[in-house]
């Protein structure tokens, strides 16, 4: 009866994962079975029953791993596209042998979950960037096209705005990090202390109105560093809409008290 139950387990572990992987426990089964006599019939029986669990078990490990390799190649393609097609086909490759190499299969998913990382932070930072740029411009600020990318490809943009002649607004920063800096800015290099600090003085409540904004659409700025208003010179930036190397910053670090 004993046996009976060793073989329905054998004949399971057959079904599921093919007889290469039964076949070694069907010739032990068959050497205790030869001999009811055998002493050590019962320890034989117990050493068969835990090989047979682990084995059960690792080749359960293995399916699941080579199943969560083709949800993550199916993830990547509906993700990135075409862009993945180099990945996918080593994947497909890996796939199609009969004993998949299990290192591979999981050097695979790590490339796998990696790529889909890092696209969904990419598509995070253009939301980031793109509820920014929507803010400011409904508080007045002109936006035009073009500026996401060149916020993404300089480091920041600077936006005017036609209440403020002369003055504007620099955000920059890498949306990938969620590390951004806005401040106003000069358009000219002529100084009016005077007037630059009422220009800082309305930054500040625009500020507050654009971190209401964001947080009405799930995006949020915390301010890590603020400057006094007056405590240093505003930057100056001839030309205005143009491109800056400048990136540094946290969530939001803006010049205004």
């Amino acid at each position: 009866m004993a046996t009976r139950s060793h073989s329905t387990t054998i004949a399971r572990l057959q079904t599921l994962h093919g007889d290469a992987s039964a076949e070694p426990f069907l010739r032990r089964l068959d050497v205790i079975e030869r001999d009811p006599a055998d002493p050590r019939r019962h320890m034989l029986l117990d050493s068969l029953v835990v090989d047979l669990a682990a084995a059960d078990a690792a080749w359960q490990a293995r399916r699941e791993r080579i199943v969560a390799l083709r949800t993550l190649a199916v993830e990547l393609e509906t993700l990135i596209g075409a862009s993945s097609t180099e990945l996918r086909a080593q994947v497909a490759a890996c796939l199609a042998t009969p004993e998949a190499d299990m290192a591979q299969v999981g050097a695979l998913a790590q490339q796998c979950t990696d790529a889909i990382a890092q696209q969904l932070h990419r598509r995070a930072a253009v939301a980031r960037r793109r509820a920014v740029l929507e803010g400011l411009a409904s508080l007045g600020y002109e936006v035009r096209e073009g500026m996401e990318t060149a916020w993404a490809e300089a480091g920041s943009v600077v936006l005017r705005k036609a209440a403020t002649p002369g003055y504007g607004v620099e955000v920059g920063g890498r949306a990938e990090s969620g590390r951004l800096q806005v401040r106003a800015v000069s358009l000219t290099d002529t100084r009016d202390r005077a007037r630059e600090r009422d220009i800082e003085t309305i930054w500040c409540g625009e500020f507050t109105r654009l971190r209401s904004l964001l947080a009405d659409r799930g995006s949020e700025l915390t301010i890590e560093k603020a400057l006094a208003i007056g405590e240093v010179p505003l930057k100056v930036i001839e030309g205005g809409y143009k491109g800056s190397s400048e990136a540094t910053g946290s969530s939001a670090k803006k010049n205004s008290s």
